[in-house]
């Protein structure tokens, strides 16, 4: 197997999408520094799953996508693709060709993808386990990194030990392994918890046992005595009901005789409402008609109005439209003569062009004459000249030496008058850097003084920074202890949720109801809940609570009495237990309360329904559950009220005893007894509530973290900004001594400038008294010279004087011709600006004249229209003629409605007294036969109530029974009542029995057996687990044991190679614990004695670690190596030495080397460069040798 191609697309550098062709041997990938060389290393340990953006030289995952250059935007997405040949399966894939790649965008999110199929990182890592691939493997060595596997901890160098003996997937199993053991402790923790519950609810229902049977017994002879006594109290209502219905049948008919008058009488009244309210109707309509006739007339003559008010603005307009034709004809006879005017003006402008052209063509022939003669004088003007230039070059000589005598003097005295201005200037300049000098120096000691109070407030920075970070570690390590205790009351709590929602320690049928509800099955309509779950108190009554409960925390409220009834069915259906059901709408609890009576003697808290908390809807269950019980503080408490000889209600202590009002006493405790099932729901409240403030107090610390992690960062702002103020104070202090130094320079300078101009001054004067003399004797040369010239300059003026009158002459000849010129332009605009007024006065002429006929159209329109609406008025004054004739016959009509709707109200009303008189006597009629009704109904509920009590309580209807049935007794009513009080009294002195406590406690014991059976799978599943766990280490050891001696050996032996000599050795920290010692190393080279390998140069620590490394590649040779300018620190033998022993293992390795040493490059098979052709933008370049 060996890399074969690796794709990048906007990674770092590479902006554009660049293939890297790799083949086996040896690859070498140079270029300049900063070019993106080790951009291509970073690209391979990223694509491998590399997580951590400090090893790939970036701050945030993000910068490894291309961030722009110069000339181009960023992108946003980065993309690589590795390429492995995998045909001889060295990877455990069915594939001869593996792609693995990774894509980041911007956004944060990334993929990866295994030959181009959506995967996890998970999926990478794991196969590529154990191959020495990896993003931390031995096979990638990153630059300045060779030396690292010396300068780790001992303990951190076996990661490379461990990945060449190939435990690494050992070790991710053994952690699988360690996960599950630890899930199987968990999971036998909450078992334990289950079981103990169980336990608890066996031991309450044992108690039980014996109080069921002894409550079934006087149930049945209650149940006799009730149903005889109801059953006579019913035979006696129903002869009471016969007479009744007899009663109301008769008042019911005397009703419905008056009912049926009354209804005729309204009936009547009825018709003549709709009479008077259809007359009422037509009267409204018929006035409604009469005011849209109204309203119709009112909008005609509006109408009418708007048309005579439209004739007369057509008169107004047509009388403007005939005006404004006059105005147009006017004007267009106007513009008429302006145009012949305009005509004639063209004919005037042409004639006096004519003759302009004619007089510009004479002044063109006296021009052409009068430039001849101006060549003719210039001739002679030229040669004249000739004759004085000769004279003048004799006398220029003589001048010319005057003028170079002079010149000298006037350069001698420019000179000394430079001198005496650089002197005056540098004396200036020395008192100018004089003070500058003073200011500099006075600069510098301000700057030094600003350096020591930065100094001073960077001390104080540091210290404060020094101390808020102690503070951060404290308030971590307290959120870490906070958190811990989280995560154990977060366990405890999901347990306790796991049994309230499975209802453990409930009864085995409550169960079986309540996981029907939860499924919305029809059957567990209506079902409320059971009673352990809707009640809830203070922990300090929980005990007594559920004492003073019993076997009826089981008992499930439902709505009403048809909803027990069918979850009595489904238990049966099913046979999963008996549950006794709480009905809200049939429940009532005993009126009798003895708590009064002890109110006020001591040790009595108090009813206990005052102590219970639960929703209102439930009130009768839980006043039937509560009812007459009263708790106490003590047990002493409770006996000593039941000694008083008065009667008591039943009491409950703190502790959980019971006195019942029979006077039996029930209590103890088991040995692992816990809270129960009220304790439970008050357990999860509370452990919820601490989870809520353990949330809130990590919070409030990881906002305390941030805040001063905010401050950390502030100060180390702060700590960086005084730094940089420092830095900026020394550069000025230094460029301060710098100018100081330039002054002082300058000063030394100005001072020999001026003894140098002293000295040629000096010179200077004594030059200029030899030119003087020199220049009198010119002059007396030149003064014979000058009579010769008068003569030649007599002929050269009169030349020059008739040259210039023949020039006088052409130039007015020029001139005439110019102004001819310009008036024949002047004339040229005139005759075109004319022509243009005669084309637009025609223009404008027939526009008038259309306009004005336009006007004359409009005349004629607006006649039409006149005409036109003038027909319209009179349709109009007809129209409003018959709508005036049809509103008088609809008002005489209004008037006929409204005589007819008098009467008929007159007719209604004296109909309505006559039915109000009915209803009275319909009313007397009515109350006689609900009075009768009343009674019946009361007797029947009476009857109904005996039999639904019978029926409910005992399952035996009245009706079917009879005196051979219910059989006779010698008791009369009054103590056959007493009799049942007396068994009331005595199953009420027996407290809430739990009539299921058989049934629930052998279905409690089959349960524990379960459990108990489960623990037993869990505790053998946990020692399975310790077993693999051992087997792996053993595994592990002795495969890290081998390689590690190899590798030892290896590394004795490379290290002579590399060092011609010398002795090194790796051996364990701790050899008795090889799973987890360090691992040190120990290097001589040649000539010294045994050293801490932190004590070796440079150049022996990299050789030393690549001894090490070939070491580990001998013990298990990865498919390829990737060694970033590691030869960077060795000299060129030792470069030789390195690449010999690569050349050895490229038979079964490939090696991929970033280099700059042209001894590596002339190794390589292939050679890479990457260059920046463009800034900022990586391009790769290859070469292959043969």
């Amino acid at each position: 197997m060996y890399f074969k191609q690796i794709d990048l697309f906007g990674f770092k550098s590479f902006a554009d999408r660049t293939h890297v062709r790799l083949e086996e041997g040896i690859t070498c990938i140079v270029g300049p520094n900063g070019c993106g060389k080790s951009n291509i290393l970073d690209a391979l340990r990223w694509a491998l799953g590399e997580q951590s953006a400090k090893s790939l030289r970036g701050t945030q995952m993000q910068d490894v996508i291309f961030n722009g250059s110069e000339n181009r935007t960023a992108l946003g997405m980065a993309e690589v693709s590795i390429t492995f040949d995998n045909t001889d399966n060295r990877l455990p894939i069915d594939y001869a060709e593996v792609q693995v790649t990774r894509r980041l965008y911007r956004t944060g999110e990334s993929e990866y993808l295994l030959n181009k199929t959506p995967c996890r990182l998970r999926d990478i890592q794991e196969l590529f386990m154990d191959t020495g691939i990896g993003t931390n493997a031995y096979s990638l060595i990153g630059q300045g990194k060779i030396d690292l596997v010396l300068s780790s901890k001992p303990e951190d160098r076996r990661f490379l030990f461990e990945e060449a003996a190939g435990i690494i997937k050992y070790k991710t199993r053994k952690r699988v392994a360690m996960r599950k053991l630890d899930a199987a402790e968990q999971n036998l923790l909450r078992l334990n918890d289950i079981i103990a519950e169980v336990q608890r609810q066996m031991r309450s229902l044992k108690r039980q046992v014996n109080a069921a049977i002894r409550y079934r017994e006087l149930t049945d002879l209650l149940k006799a005595l009730e149903v005889r006594a109801f059953w006579i109290k019913y035979a006696r209502l129903q002869q009471e009901l016969t007479l009744l219905r007899e009663q109301y049948a008769a008042a019911a008919e005397t009703y419905a005789r008056v009912m049926t008058e009354s209804a005729e009488a309204g009936a009547r009244n009825e018709t003549l409402s709709l009479r008077l309210i259809e007359v009422e109707r037509v009267m409204a309509a018929r006035q409604e008609g009469v005011q849209q006739l109204d309203a119709e007339m009112e909008k005609i003559e509006r109408q009418i109005a708007l048309l005579r008010q439209q004739i007369g603005f057509i008169e107004e307009q047509h009388e403007q439209a005939l005006s404004e034709r006059d105005e147009f004809r006017q004007r267009a006879d106007e513009i008429q003569a302006q145009i012949r005017r305009s005509e004639k003006s063209i004919e005037t402008v042409a004639g006096e062009i004519e003759a302009c052209k004619k007089a510009i063509a004479e002044k063109q022939a006296e021009y052409d004459a009068a430039a001849q003669h101006v060549a003719e004088a210039e001739s002679r003007q030229e040669t004249e000249r000739a004759r004085a230039m000769e004279a003048v070059n004799t006398r220029a000589k003589a001048q010319t030496e005057l003028e170079t005598l002079a010149a000298g003097l006037r350069h001698i005295d420019s000179q000394l008058e430079a001198i005496y201005a650089r002197h005056q200037a540098h004396h200036d300049r020395r008192q100018d850097i004089i003070e500058r000098l003073e200011d500099a120096r006075r600069l510098e000691s301000e700057k030094q003084a600003a350096i020591t109070a930065v100094a001073n407030e960077r001390r104080d920075a540091a210290e404060r920074h020094a101390a808020l970070s102690q503070d951060v570690r404290k308030l971590n390590e307290e959120w870490q202890n906070l958190r811990e205790s989280k995560g154990r009351q977060e366990a405890r709590l999901h347990s306790l949720r796991e049994l309230r929602d499975s209802y453990e320690g409930f009864a085995v049928g409550v169960r079986a109801i309540m996981m029907a509800k939860q499924r919305n099955m029809p059957e567990a309509n209506g079902v409320i809940g059971p009673v352990g779950d809707l009640l809830a108190t203070e922990k300090r009554f929980e005990r007594a609570i559920e004492a003073a409960l019993g076997g009826n925390i089981n008992n499930i409220v439902v709505e009403e009495a048809t909803a027990a009834k069918d979850a009595i069915e489904f238990l049966k259906k099913h046979q999963a237990g008996r549950v006794t059901f709480l009905p809200l709408d049939i429940i009532r609890p005993n009126p009798q309360d003895d708590s009064a009576a002890i109110d006020n003697l001591p040790g009595v808290i108090g009813p206990a329904i005052r102590f219970v908390q639960y929703d209102d809807h439930i009130r009768k269950a839980v006043e039937y559950l509560m009812h007459n019980t009263v708790i106490v503080e003590t047990i002493d408490d409770a006996i000593r009220i039941a000694r008083s000889g008065k009667r008591y209600p039943r009491l409950v202590t703190l502790e959980g005893e019971v006195v019942s009002q029979a006077g039996a006493v029930t209590g103890g405790r088991t040995q692992n007894e816990g809270r129960g099932l009220l304790g439970r729901s008050a357990e999860i409240t509370e452990l919820e509530d601490q989870v809520k403030t353990a949330d809130t107090n990590l919070a409030k610390l990881l906002k305390r973290t941030q805040a001063l992690a905010v401050e950390i960062n502030d100060l180390a702002r702060q700590i960086k900004e005084f730094e940089s103020q420092a830095n900026t104070l020394r550069d000025e202090l230094n460029e301060t001594g710098v100018l100081i130094a330039r002054h002082a320079a300058e000063l030394e300078g100005l001072q020999q400038s001026l003894q140098q101009l002293d000295s040629q001054r000096a010179a200077l004067e004594s030059e200029r008294g030899c030119l003087e003399d020199q220049r009198n004797q010119a002059l007396g040369r030149a003064d014979s010279m000058e009579q010769d010239d008068a003569a030649i300059q007599q002929a050269l003026a009169e030349a020059q004087d008739s040259a210039a009158r023949a020039r006088q002459t052409l130039a007015e000849r020029s001139s005439e011709m110019g102004d001819l010129r310009v008036r024949f332009a002047e004339l040229s605009q005139r005759f075109d600006e004319a022509d243009r007024n005669r084309r637009r006065e025609q223009q404008e002429y027939e526009e008038t004249v259309r306009n004005a006929e336009r006007r004359v159209e409009q005349a004629q329109q607006l006649k039409q229209n006149q005409a036109s609406l003038e027909s319209e008025i009179a349709l109009h004054l007809e129209r409003a003629r018959a709508l005036s004739e049809t509103a008088e016959e609809a008002r005489r009509k209004v008037i006929e409605a409204r005589n007819e709707y008098e009467t008929l109200r007159n007719e209604n009303e004296a109909l309505a007294k006559s039915l109000r008189e009915m209803h009275d006597r319909e009313r007397s009629a009515q109350s006689e036969a609900h009075r009768l009704e009343m009674a019946l109904r009361h007797n029947e509920d009476q009857a109904g109530f005996l039999e639904e009590r019978i029926l409910t309580e005992y399952h035996v209807a009245l009706s079917s029974l009879n005196a051979e049935t219910v059989g006779q007794d010698e008791y009369d009513d009054d103590t056959r009542e007493k009799l049942i009080a007396d068994a009331r009294d005595k199953l009420e002195r027996m407290g809430q029995v739990n009539l299921m406590a058989i049934e629930e406690y052998a279905a409690l014991e089959q349960r524990h057996d379960f459990l108990v059976a489960q623990e037993e799978d869990l505790r053998k599943a946990r020692e399975a687990l310790l077993g693999v766990v051992e087997r792996i280490d053993t595994t592990i050891r002795d495969m890290f044991l081998e390689t590690f001696n190899n590798v030892a050996d290896s590394f004795r032996n490379y290290f002579r190679r590399l060092f011609n000599g010398g002795q090194a050795r790796i051996y364990l920290l701790d050899e008795n614990d090889p799973l987890e010692s360090g691992i040190e190393i120990e290097a001589r080279p040649p000539g010294k004695k045994p050293q801490s390998i932190s004590l070796l140069s440079g150049g022996e620590a990299a050789m030393t670690a690549i001894a090490l490394l070939f070491s580990i590649f001998r013990a298990k040779p990865s498919p390829f190596c990737v060694l970033d300018e590691v030869d960077a620190p060795l000299d060129d033998a030792n470069i030789g030495r390195f690449l010999d022993m690569v050349q050895e293992f490229t038979a079964e390795s490939q090696f991929i080397i970033i280099t700059h040493s042209k001894q590596t490059m002339t190794r390589a098979n292939i050679l890479y460069g990457v260059t920046m052709q463009e800034r900022g933008v990586s391009q790769i370049v290859s070469v292959k040798f043969e």
